[in-house]
């Protein structure tokens, strides 16, 4: 309730259920019921986003469908990683996930923890197949800012372009065409 209290305070744009650490330490029960915790906590008063970490494509868009069903309002994906994906494969995986539901879908794209480098035409060929409202989050171990520009100029209005990283490098994401940070 305090994170969520807290967020609504602060007129946070919402609140990210789970991030990618917990998820391998997590039974699905268990996140289910912090999805669910998360949405009373919240309580409508700010959006509420659930990250999907999965290897499997199909258990991914299982927990799609899930978490729509319990309420969320966005979805976040960080695509596989354990197993080496090729760029083929995590956009394969990524644009099955969201084109099974509706709702706004968030990319966590952090190649410097695993899975395959992206390019900004791979975010195009993504952007091309899938109809949801379309972020990206970057999240490169180095060069976030120059990521986001070439990704902004590829792919222009149609995506919403946040940085994680801490918000490190918020003055030069807005600057490249970002809308935000997502630590």
């Amino acid at each position: 309730d305090e994170i969520a209290d807290m967020a609504a305070q602060c007129r946070a744009h919402g609140v990210i259920s789970k991030v990618i650490l917990e998820t391998c330490y997590l039974s699905d029960e268990e996140k289910v019921k912090m999805i669910s915790v998360t949405l009373k906590a919240a309580k409508g008063r700010v959006p509420v986003i659930a990250s999907i970490t999965r290897n499997s494509t199909y258990l991914a868009i299982q927990d799609a469908k899930l978490y729509k069903e319990l309420g969320v309002d966005a979805l976040m994906n960080f695509p596989p990683h354990f197993e080496k994906p090729t760029p083929t494969e995590v956009k394969n995986h990524v644009i099955a996930i969201a084109n099974s539901t509706d709702l706004p879908f968030i990319i966590q794209y952090a190649p410097g923890v695993g899975g395959a480098n992206l390019t900004p035409d791979d975010f195009k060929e993504i952007q091309s197949k899938v109809t949801n409202e379309l972020y990206v989050k970057v999240e490169p171990p180095m060069g976030a800012v120059q990521m986001i520009k070439s990704v902004k100029e590829m792919l222009g209005e149609n995506v919403q372009l946040l940085c994680g990283m801490g918000g490190t490098n918020l003055d030069g994401v807005f600057d490249a065409g970002g809308q935000g940070i997502m630590p």
